[in-house]
Order: structure tokens, then sequence, then C-alpha cells
């Protein structure tokens, strides 16, 4: 589970700045912040979908989840729960496997 290793600062960073992942986006506003619920990650498309019907127009899987890094590895569901959020979000809906 990347919470345990990964608050989500530079996430937030990254896109309060608008740079790195988010930077084609310049100033946007957060809608809210969810989990897969746990390994496997079988909720990730579910919670996708809510973040969609409360206003959010894109999608972003963070760093910790998708890409190793020099604290940690990247999760072994990262695939599975791509494939989850693409398969409940529309063509409208901007999708990102990373964030900074």
């Amino acid at each position: 589970m990347t919470e345990g290793a990964c608050a989500g600062t530079a996430d937030l960073r990254a896109l309060e700045e608008g740079r790195c992942a988010f930077s084609k986006y310049g100033k946007s506003i957060l809608i809210g912040i969810v989990s897969c619920g746990g390994c496997p990650g079988e909720q990730a498309g579910s919670r996708a979908k809510m973040l969609i019907e409360q206003g959010a127009d894109l999608i972003a899987l963070t760093t910790c989840i998708t890409r190793d890094n020099t604290k940690k590895k990247a999760c072994v569901n990262a695939s599975r729960i791509e494939q989850l959020v693409k398969e409940n979000i529309s063509e409208e809906i901007d999708f990102m496997d990373y964030t900074h």
C-alpha cells in the first residue's frame, strides 16, 4: 500500500504549482483524493467514477503508485488499478499515470 510510504505532498505541490504532469492544465482545483481501497485495488474504478460525479475532469494516479523511486517500488497492482480506472471513465476525462 503506497499511502504508508507517501504523504502525497509532492503530488499536491505539483498540482498547486501547475508543474510536472499538471503543466498543461495550469491552475487547477482539487476535487478529492481517494485510495484504491487497498490491495489489490479493486475499488479504484468505482472511486474514480465517484470523483467524476463530483466534478473531476482529470484522474491522476500518483507517481508512488506507478513508478519506482529511491524510497520504494511501484505498486504491484498498478496495471490493474490503471485498467479499472480507464474502464470507468469516459474519453472526455483526462487520465495521467503520474503526477511529478
